[in-house]
């Protein structure tokens, strides 16, 4: 199966960076303002040839047009107060992701608003309990928590199952992948940036197109109409990208953060 996936964080009133989501200078790459979001889904609009998708409906769909599925990490409050808002006027479904250690802390969803998502058509899945990255390197016992407890959090708020969930940081590894299988996902986003997917232990894999706060509509709308181009430039950067953090190791992380807060303390 092929798909294309857009992955979205939080979406911001302007200039309101600590609103919704992490506040720690990482995440603000990812967070865009609502006018920007909305000229997103506008470009997307222009481009596509049929409504978008969700996750269970893969498998039934025909591969051309290409399916087409969005989703957003981390539950971020701006899921239920901006997020599903604007995906309403398109009459789109949006995927989810929320970090279950966080839900009804400041800045992130409560229960009846994940419940209110999905009660709207909305898919609801797993990031994780902590978010923890790079994940693939944490222990086995330590995964299969992450996605055991997570998944218990959210079935447990929704009374019905969940069975779908994204991996925090890009962190892909087999030993992540298997770890989902056993508590139970069947689907999960990765951060690759491909539209194939693939099985590891009956847990269908899926890429996704990160998007973030730079870049421009234009360009979650070439990810969309499959502009190869933007596609192989993007596939290129993130191979490269990861062989850096392969190399680098914990060092990579280190220095990751210390350049993102000297950036976010050049703009205090």
């Amino acid at each position: 199966m092929k798909q294309i996936t857009l992955l979205y964080h939080d979406v911001l009133e302007e200039g309101a960076h600590q609103q919704s989501g992490f506040p720690d200078p990482a995440a603000a790459r990812y967070k865009l303002g609502r006018a920007a979001f909305v000229e997103h889904l506008q470009a997307i609009n222009t481009v596509l040839q049929s409504q978008p998708i969700t996750i269970e409906q893969l498998p039934q769909v025909t591969q051309q047009p290409i399916p087409f599925t969005i989703g957003f990490d981390d539950g971020g409050v701006s899921s239920a107060t901006i997020i599903a808002e604007e995906l309403g006027q398109f009459d789109w479904k949006g995927h989810f992701f929320i970090t279950t250690d966080w839900i009804g802390k400041p800045g992130f969803v409560n229960e009846n608003q994940i419940r209110e998502l999905d009660a709207a058509g909305h898919r609801i899945g797993s990031h994780t309990c902590s978010h923890p990255n790079p994940m693939s390197q944490c222990s086995q016992s330590q995964l299969v928590g992450e996605w055991t407890q997570s998944i218990a959090r959210l079935s447990d708020i929704l009374g019905h199952s969940v069975e779908v969930a994204s991996i925090p940081g890009g962190a892909y590894g087999k030993n992540v992948a298997r770890a989902a299988a056993t508590a139970g996902i069947r689907w999960l986003f990765t951060s690759e940036p491909v539209r194939a997917s693939w099985q590891i232990n009956g847990c269908t894999m899926l890429g996704r197109y990160g998007i973030e706060c730079e870049d421009a509509p234009r360009k979650a709308a070439a990810f969309v109409a499959e502009d190869w181009t933007v596609l192989t430039r993007e596939w290129m950067a993130w191979n490269a990208k990861k062989t850096i953090k392969r190399v680098g190791g914990t060092l990579y992380y280190k220095l990751r953060r210390w350049q993102q807060n000297l950036r976010h303390d050049d703009k205090q």
